[in-house]
């Protein structure tokens, strides 16, 4: 590996490091929205039988809480895997760099040697 074939390879690992930054950026900001939606419907969901009088709306109102928590579960655990799956990657590029650059340093001292 010689000099620009070094550089190149860390210009694309800092690519795919500048990726995966927008990446956990995004997915943080989609996160964020989520547990604002998730109060708003909390917060609406506890106005909700103070209109209605009638036990089937109390019903209807208990079915849609438990359908819509289990999906906020789902949804949570789905945040989850993709922070696990995110910080593989990262932790992946890491030492795809060090590698690099221990290859590219190893290369350097042979080239030294001969020399």
């Amino acid at each position: 590996m010689d000099e620009q074939e070094y550089r190149q390879k860390l210009n694309e690992l800092e690519w795919r490091q500048d990726d995966l930054r927008r990446e956990k950026r995004r997915q943080e900001e989609t996160e964020d929205i989520y547990w604002d939606i998730k109060g708003h419907i909390r917060e609406l969901i506890k106005t909700l039988p103070e209109h209605w009088e009638a036990p089937e709306y109390d019903r209807i109102i208990e079915c849609f809480e438990e359908d819509l928590f289990c999906n906020f579960r789902r949804i949570e655990q789905e945040f989850e895997e993709e922070k696990v799956r995110i910080e593989k990657e990262r932790n992946t590029l890491i030492i795809e760099e060090d590698t690099c650059r221990q290859e590219y340093q190893k290369q350097a001292i042979r080239e030294e040697e001969k020399q």
